[in-house]
């Protein structure tokens, strides 16, 4: 039976991503900048045990990029492979230390007395740097990871795909900047399923070109 382990590990890595975007869509959203401070705060206080579901899910989705990163890394022979491990790393350390915010700190701040601009204000400074750094990072370690399959017997429309993963990217990563809340809902659905598509499309490719071999 013919090994495909890039695309086994892809498999797993997509499904993880799909199961973060509902978590989301169902869990993140009501105790996001979508709907009023008065309503997150009273979401956040009540509602921790699912709130923390459902980063978990994205801390998870976060882990299992970056194994897939690696493991790319190691089957290209382009140097941009291994300077993409280096940006993903990057990417997965600023990721986690943000999502360990949304996490430990969100649910026991709208439980305080305190006032709500203080929660918009950590709020604020931890989806800049989650959202606009992060992603940018994210970005470009897919960016350059198809600059490295050039080199490799991989379909053109691949490339292309991580082309434009990197854009949409970049787009929800200005979203961060902008603090308009509608721009990173209408980025994040393309960024997440487009970087599903890319990757599932590589492994794919890759794994039928060493069995050709």
């Amino acid at each position: 039976m013919t090994q495909r382990p890039l695309w086994r590990l892809s498999l797993v890595n997509a499904a993880m991503h799909g199961i973060a975007l509902a978590a989301a869509y169902f869990w993140i959203q009501p105790g996001s900048p979508l709907v009023p401070p008065e309503q997150r705060l009273h979401y956040l206080a009540g509602s921790s045990s699912t709130w923390i579901a459902a980063w978990a899910t994205w801390v998870a989705s976060a882990l299992m990029m970056f194994a897939f990163t690696a493991a790319l890394s190691r089957r290209l022979k382009h140097e941009a492979g291994r300077v993409a491990l280096f940006i993903a790393a990057a990417a997965v350390a600023i990721d986690l230390s943000c999502d360990a915010v949304f996490i430990g700190v969100f649910p026991w701040l709208a439980r305080q007395p305190f006032p709500a601009h203080i929660f918009l204000t950590v709020e604020r400074i931890t989806t800049v740097i989650s959202l606009g750094v992060a992603n940018t990072f994210y970005s470009f370690a897919v960016l350059a990871q198809s600059i490295a399959l050039r080199s490799e017997p991989v379909q053109r429309g691949a490339i292309v795909a991580g082309i434009l993963v990197c854009a949409f990217g970049l787009l929800l990563s200005l979203s961060g900047f902008t603090g308009v809340p509608w721009h990173a809902q209408w980025a994040t659905v393309p960024t997440i399923v487009g970087y599903t598509i890319w990757s599932l499309w590589t492994a794919w490719s890759l794994d039928r070109a060493g069995a050709g071999r």
